[in-house]
């Protein structure tokens, strides 16, 4: 984010929170979540979608937002936009008002594995990028899956 931001790109931070019951424990995590991003600049960067009922369907309607507003993340869903998403986190019905989906896999052994056993909502993304640069050698062992990734380089913030 902070890498983004000196780039001059209008980023957000958004991230789900679903709910494990324990009110106590789900504020202590709301907390601390704005603690850091405040630590880091990014008060007013990020969108937390609380989910109070845990369920694998995200509508923006039965989800709270913290930090960004409910109004003015659909103000940026209007617009132009994309979703980088790194932790596969985001599922439709709110996945699919993004304007551009890139799937970014970070952790490549795990993620090939569950892919070639189930929908990881893989098919809901225009582009799959990953970390794996080996993911298109002869000597890669990862299972084979149909998809057209393109390699990138683990992301760093240079100034950090």
């Amino acid at each position: 984010m902070l890498g983004l931001r000196r780039l001059k790109l209008d980023a957000i931070w958004l991230e789900l929170l679903p709910s494990e019951g324990n009110a106590r424990e789900d504020r202590a995590k709301i907390d601390n979540f704005q603690r850091q991003l405040r630590r880091h600049g990014l008060a007013g960067r990020y969108c937390l979608l609380y989910q109070e009922l845990a369920k694998d369907a995200h509508e923006l309607g039965a989800v709270r937002c913290i930090g960004m507003s409910k109004r003015a993340l659909l103000d940026r869903l209007s617009g132009p936009n994309t979703l980088l998403n790194l932790s596969y986190s985001i599922h439709p019905p709110l996945l699919l008002e993004f304007e551009r989906r890139i799937f970014c896999d970070l952790d490549p052994s795990e993620i090939f594995y569950w892919m070639t056993k189930l929908e990881m909502g893989q098919s809901f993304h225009h582009e799959f990028w990953t970390i794996s640069l080996n993911v298109h050698g002869r000597d890669c062992r990862l299972p084979k899956v149909s998809l057209n990734w393109k390699t990138f380089y683990p992301l760093v913030d240079t100034k950090l």
